[in-house]
């Protein structure tokens, strides 16, 4: 043994050395002692080296086979070679021996041509993967020179070897040969054969014995390599560290500029880092440029790690300044490592840095003195420092499962966002009946008097439909669609694409349809000019935003064209001068954007790698971010909703906010890390909640109580709009009946006799405008909300006496009015149901007459609440609803005259019809645009109005006008100007400059001419041909010379005049 050195061979040699041993005392056994010949186990363990047999064969078959044991083998000395620290190839020689071709499970024999036949073993070598463990067993009893005695054993996980190869190939019956050979297995494991010893290390166990199977490892053999570890693939490890390294690389590649000595390097260490090291007795800096790391699996616990090095920039001085004096590029450098694995919540595959070795070895060619002296350094560095940088930063962990972003549940969730909002240009949306009901029976609305609850999808849609526009548009939506940065950037895009999490921020994508870009030369684009344009196409980049409110002056600040953008919207229109309200806007704030590369679809991009991917990764982020967004800011379309504020309550609308704020809204907590693994049912809405009346909001967000949005069988549902039961005032106006209906009895004394006299009055005559509130009475069966409003008032009269007429006078007058809310939707009819009944009844009794009389007042009244398509709910007219007063009932003997005229007296006191005005004003005020939330410059309308099981108002949003019609049927074309290096070509015109184009008279002809200009690059002239026989797209980038002059070396072409324009 070489202490001080790896002792690994002699291990290995040594471990061989008693397999042989092992082997020999084996054979001896059955060879010469007759106990050999004995079938208990216990005999057969001790040559189970040597000689092993397994199973029966019925007799019948013994003589057409020959043998009578379906596997029996005989074997030469075993051998064992070590891939690494953990896994062995065990070689098991087979002298000789043979195994029935069949199925070992005798219940269910798979007979084939091959059943009955046996297949002889000789010399067949076969070669098996088998995991092992280091153990040491120690002594505190045993002391050999005075110190324990330290013995190391390595035990074989034999029960769960892998069959690598057999030499030679076994043409038949390969899986039932292994299926034996794993029977083999047991029995040498039940033998105790698994159990080996290391190299002692007796009397000098106080100085270190090395043994390490790794550093001595051969090149991967085919068909023992390994591409697991702890069950994860190596291409999943690397595709996380990939994804790891790119994040690190653009937040170096756009950060900040550093200054030496004062930066933290750690946390985008994987990408770049610099050191300062002592060479030849002065400091040398180091600029090191690294790649994605990558994993190259040993076993399952042990791989090599390699650290690529790009650039290596070499600085005599240590400062900031100076030109490197030397460059180095292309450095890949092998670690290998040891792995271990930790389960909490999620499960991590890490290094473990207490056991890594960086491999040292340099080629001849690269025994140069300059570089083996900085090699060696920075090899030093990287194993004594830089390995740590990467652990504290938490860069050595390879895989984490709450990181692990899978590439086919983003596809899938991307293709459902896609088809959400777009399914909304087909049709109608069918939304599920179910979905309404939870929302009706679960919906609370916690202390706040209105929330908007806003889908993603109608967020989407609205950006669906303003890319629409802005293909049509050459003002300033147009950059939505196509938008240039001078001659360094030009892109078409497709709309832009949200999605809510739940701390507040969204993710937001932009999708690049095509275009070019120059890459940047140290992070500015005028350095770039040089440089040889870049052509991409379909690129979707995310991007991590922050959402918040805005007040006016905010708005104004940062969007100083907003105002004139939008002065023509329906918000501006409606609350735009008045002096008694102001704005807020909810918007995504694109500065500090943060880059999400696994949520990227960069295709295009991925056949380049390293720094040549992040100089236009980097070039893309730095376009979009320093330029596109800002201008998207600039011109307010980063505005997602508008919400006029009232300064104090008006009289109308009674919904008008005085105060509001937003949050997402969700069952379940929605992260950038788990958003694409949630089903569409649990998807974040977004909720404007707002108080009126100059109520103060709750301190508390709105919990979760039911998915607020309804879900849709087919496209989806835009939101939902709930009113509180004390502001949308439906109860409170229909209160007023109650007044005016409840009858009270006044008994009077009579002037002309010594009697009395009955008058009837109503609340509403007597006490004027006293409140006559509803009683909730229960949920019906036709899932209603019935309330009630009940008055009684009962007094009796009688006197006694001489010389008067002795009697007696009982008076009962009863209202009892009922409402009706729905509280199962309906879809297109709200249906609400008034009624009431009056009824006075009276007992005379004097002596031996006696009689009553008995009137009753009746009234119903029905309110309907119409939807249309597009134009929201709108209020039938009511007229005036009579009060029937019906004939008076009579029994007894005592006459009609005896009692008040009950019909006549009703009437009188009853109004002669109900008047509904006041109510039907009330629910018009939802009529036509929604005044609580406009989606942009654009607006909603309500929808289904319902009730839930509070009394709140429920309605569905839906877009105001055509923004839910189908867009027209213009196919999409390429708007990008030509790139630098290629020049356009020219059209053929006439001296009208019109060849070869349609004739606009032509009724089987419709042609559109699209012109698209932005900043300092003109756009192509698109012609889009649409004839009788369907649709043919002419991609011309020509241009008129009459119109058009040459500018910039002949590169750019720019537009001076155009005489006619034709649009749509």
């Amino acid at each position: 043994m070489c202490f001080g050195e790896n002792c690994a061979p002699q291990a290995a040699q040594y471990i061989n050395a008693q397999l042989a041993v092992l082997h020999a005392n084996a054979a001896s056994c059955f060879l010469e002692h007759g106990n050999a010949q004995r079938s208990e186990e216990q005999f057969r363990y001790s040559h189970a080296l040597y000689d092993f047999v397994y199973g029966k064969v019925a007799k019948r078959r013994q003589t057409k086979a020959g043998h009578d044991t379906q596997f029996h083998a005989t074997f030469d000395k075993p051998e064992i070679e070590f891939i690494c620290n953990h896994d062995a190839i065990l070689r098991i020689n087979v002298r000789s021996g043979h195994y029935y071709a069949e199925s070992l499970d005798r219940g269910a024999i798979s007979r084939s041509q091959d059943s009955d036949r046996v297949r002889e073993l000789q010399r067949q070598v076969i070669e098996l993967r088998v995991s092992f463990d280091v153990r040491t067993a120690s002594s505190t009893d045993l002391h050999i020179s005075g110190t324990p005695a330290l013995i190391r054993l390595l035990t074989f996980d034999l029960l769960d070897a892998r069959f690598v190869s057999a030499t030679p190939t076994i043409e038949h019956g390969l899986d039932i040969f292994i299926q034996y050979l794993r029977q083999y297995l047991g029995f040498l494991h039940s033998a105790g054969a698994y159990v080996l010893f290391s190299l002692p290390n007796f009397g000098i166990s106080r100085l270190p014995l090395l043994i390490d199977f790794t550093a001595l490892r051969r090149a991967t053999t085919p068909g023992i390599d390994c591409s697991e570890i702890y069950g994860v693939h190596v291409d999943k490890i690397n595709e996380q560290l990939k994804l790891t390294w790119t994040r690190a690389a653009i937040a170096t590649a756009i950060g900040a500029p550093r200054q030496v000595g004062t930066t933290d390097w750690k946390a985008n260490s994987i990408a770049e880092y610099q050191v300062t090291r002592s060479l030849y007795q002065s400091d040398v800096r180091y600029h090191l440029k690294f790649g994605p790391p990558t994993v190259e699996a040993i076993c399952s616990r042990e791989a090599v790690l390699y650290l690529r090095l790009d650039k290596v920039l070499v600085f005599d001085e240590v400062g900031p300044e100076g030109t490197p004096s030397s460059v180095f590029d292309n450095w890949r450098i092998p670690i290998t490592v040891e792995i271990v694995q930790e389960q909490d919540v999620e499960t991590r595959i890490r290094v473990n840095l207490n056991k890594i070795k960086v491999i040292r070895t340099l080629s001849e060619d690269e025994e140069t003195d300059d570089y083996a002296a900085y090699r060696r350094g920075i090899l030093e560095f990287l194993e004594r420092e830089y390995l740590a940088v990467l652990e504290s930063a938490g860069y050595l962990i390879l895989y984490d499962t709450g990181r692990a972003a899978s590439v086919s549940s983003v596809q899938l969730a991307m293709k459902r966002i896609d088809t959400t909002f777009s399914a909304s240009f087909e049709e109608f949306t069918e939304i599920t009946q179910a979905s309404w009901a939870d929302i009706i029976s679960g919906s609370d609305m916690q202390g706040f008097d209105q929330v908007n609850a806003v889908s993603q999808g109608s967020i989407n849609s609205r950006f669906a439909q303003s890319h629409e526009a802005a293909r049509r548009s050459e003002s300033w939506i147009s950059m939505l669609a196509k938008w240039s940065y001078g001659e360094y950037f030009a892109a078409a895009f497709e709309p832009l694409t949200v999605y809510l999490l739940s701390n507040g921020r969204a993710i937001l994508w932009v999708h690049l349809i095509e275009g070019y870009l120059r890459p940047l030369v140290d992070m500015n684009a005028t350095n770039s000019e040089e440089v040889t344009p870049y052509e991409f196409e379909d690129l979707r980049l995310a991007f991590e935003v922050t959402l918040e409110m805005l007040d006016d002056t905010s708005l104004q600040s940062t969007s100083p064209d907003w105002y004139v953008n939008a002065s023509m919207s329906q918000a501006y229109k409606v609350h735009g001068n008045p002096t008694d309200r102001s704005f807020r806007y909810l918007c995504f704030n694109p500065s500090g954007a943060e880059f999400l590369y696994e949520y990227s679809q960069i295709d295009d991009l991925l056949h380049t790698t390293g720094s040549e991917l992040i100089d236009k990764l980097q070039g893309m982020i730095y376009y979009l971010g320093q330029h596109y967004f800002p201008a998207l800011v600039a011109n307010g379309l980063h505005v997602l909703y508008t919400v006029p504020l009232w300064s104090a309550p008006p009289s109308a609308p009674s919904y008008a906010l005085t105060d509001v704020t937003f949050q997402v809204y969700s069952s379940v907590e929605v992260t950038r890390h788990n958003w694409a693994q949630l089903p569409a049912s649990v998807e974040p809405v977004l909720a404007i909640l707002g108080m009126t009346s100059g109520r103060p909001r709750p301190d508390h967000k709105l919990s979760f109580s039911t998915n607020w949005v309804a879900r849709a069988e087919r496209g989806f549902c835009h939101g939902t709009v709930a009113v509180s039961n004390k502001d949308q005032n439906v109860l409170h106006r229909l209160a007023r009946i109650n007044s005016l209906t409840s009858i009270i009895p006044v008994l009077a004394a009579a002037e002309a006799t010594d009697g009395w006299k009955l008058q009837l009055t109503t609340i509403a005559a007597r006490h004027g405008g006293r409140i006559c509130p509803w009683k909730v009475e229960r949920i019906q069966e036709n899932s209603c909300i019935k309330y009630e409003w009940e008055y009684l008032v009962s007094t009796t009269y009688s006197h006694e006496g001489s010389g008067i007429t002795n009697g007696a006078y009982a008076v009962t007058c009863s209202t009892r009015n009922y409402v009706e809310l729905p509280t199962i939707l309906r879809t297109g009819k709200l249906e609400i149901k008034v009624w009431g009944e009056v009824t006075v009844q009276i007992a005379y009794k004097a002596g031996l007459v006696e009689g009553s009389a008995s009137g009753v007042a009746r009234w119903l009244a029905s309110i309907d609440i119409q939807t249309d398509l597009y134009n929201g709910v709108k209020c039938d007219a009511l007229d005036g609803v009579p009060i029937v007063c019906e004939k008076v009932d009579y029994r007894g003997n005592a006459p009609a005259s005896n009692f008040l005229d009950i019909q006549a007296e009703l009437q009188a006191q009853l109004p002669e019809s109900l008047d509904f005005k006041e109510v039907v004003q009330g629910i018009r005020q939802y009529e036509g645009a929604w005044q609580s939330c406009y989606p942009g410059i654009n607006a909603y309308v309500l929808a289904n109005p319902v009730f839930n099981r509070e009394g709140d108002l429920l309605f569905e949003l839906r877009p105001h006008g055509q923004w839910n019609a189908a867009p027209g049927p213009i196919p999409r074309n390429k708007t990008l100007p030509p790139s630098p290096e290629e020049p356009a070509e020219k059209l053929p015109v006439d001296a009208q400059g019109s060849e070869g184009l349609p004739n606009p008279n032509d009724t089987n002809c419709e042609f559109e001419i699209r012109v698209s200009r932005v900043a300092t690059i003109s756009w192509p002239w698109r012609y889009q041909l649409q004839t009788s026989m369907g649709t043919r797209m002419a991609r011309m980038a020509r241009r008129d010379p009459k119109v058009i002059e040459t500018v910039d070396k002949g590169r750019q072409r720019r537009t001076t005049a155009l005489s006619n324009r034709v649009e749509n």
